[in-house]
């Protein structure tokens, strides 16, 4: 989902060892190589910049006038700013077929806006509504594109009809409860290729978030680690970030029987310690999603 950039790692890294050190070391600075220099020049490896001068023990200097000892016990300082930009991620998963990409008309340009949904049923998404709400009148310029692998889909489908919990979303954190929707698909997708994912209610977490990037929309991105923060009623708040193209998302549920949805992603935090929002199906939609037949041997 996120990427550590070497704009980034200037940023932060730098300062935030020379406060390692002035507090936790007293140490007196003198200035060396610029640090950051070398880490935006492309010859070198990022890590292979960090390792050197790790090893080493060199001294280093960023371009603001911060210099530190670069020596064992600053590792420690470098790690904690490192994971605190990177996200949280899952051991390598199987990416669900049932969980697809949203666009709108015919085929997406570069850089149009898409979302992600998840099949609950062989001709249901779950996602977002505010992904549909616009085209809730005109469904079949909705395309869901399930089932992806090396850059393509298995499955895609038209809209047929948008289900929404209400007619016009409440301004703020209120209205995120009513930011869930259902899109009908014109055909069912077959439950051998595509098996939809069933729903459940939120565990303690973690969990785990399989979304579409807008920036990379040709394959789903997986799997970001959340954990829970909250559950106010009908949400939960979650520590993972989000960026485009992560709305609608399923945030999944490991039980021995598989993945299992508890919550579609919504919306991003500004505020720290929650990053993300998502939304609980509530009951009058889950009753619009068919229980499989057991007897049937659907999953």
């Amino acid at each position: 989902m996120q990427t550590i950039s070497r704009r980034a790692l200037m940023a932060v890294a730098c300062p935030a060892l020379l406060l390692w050190e002035k507090f936790f070391e007293n140490m007196v600075f003198t200035q060396s190589w610029k640090l950051c220099r070398r880490l935006s020049d492309p010859r070198l490896g990022l890590w292979r910049v960090i390792v050197i001068d790790l090893v080493t023990g060199r001294t280093v200097h960023c371009r603001w006038g911060l210099s530190v000892m670069m020596k064992a016990d600053v590792i420690v300082g470098l790690l904690v700013v490192l994971a605190l930009l990177a996200p949280k991620v899952s051991r390598a998963e199987e990416i669900p077929a049932a969980i697809g990409r949203i666009s709108y008309g015919v085929a997406p340009l570069p850089g149009s806006a898409i979302c992600t949904g998840v099949l609950v049923a062989p001709d249901l998404v779950l996602t977002a509504a505010h992904c549909v709400r616009d085209v809730a009148e005109t469904p079949a310029t909705i395309r869901f594109d399930a089932g992806w692998s090396a850059g393509s889909s298995a499955g895609q489908r038209q809209g047929a009809a948008v289900i929404l919990t209400s007619k016009a979303l409440t301004p703020g954190i209120d209205g995120l409860v009513e930011d869930v929707a259902l899109v009908v698909l014109d055909a069912a997708l077959p439950t051998d290729a595509f098996p939809p994912l069933p729903l459940t209610d939120p565990g303690s977490g973690p969990f785990t978030l399989i979304a579409f990037d807008r920036g990379r929309p040709d394959q789903p991105q997986g799997g970001v680690e959340c954990g829970l923060l909250a559950k106010p009623p009908g949400l939960v708040a979650l520590d993972c970030a989000v960026v485009s193209g992560n709305s609608g998302a399923p945030i999944l549920q490991r039980d021995v029987d598989g993945w299992r949805v508890v919550a579609v992603m919504v919306a991003s935090a500004q505020g720290w310690p929650v990053r993300s929002w998502a939304v609980v199906p509530p009951a009058p939609l889950r009753l619009r999603i068919p229980v499989p037949d057991a007897a049937s041997g659907e999953d």
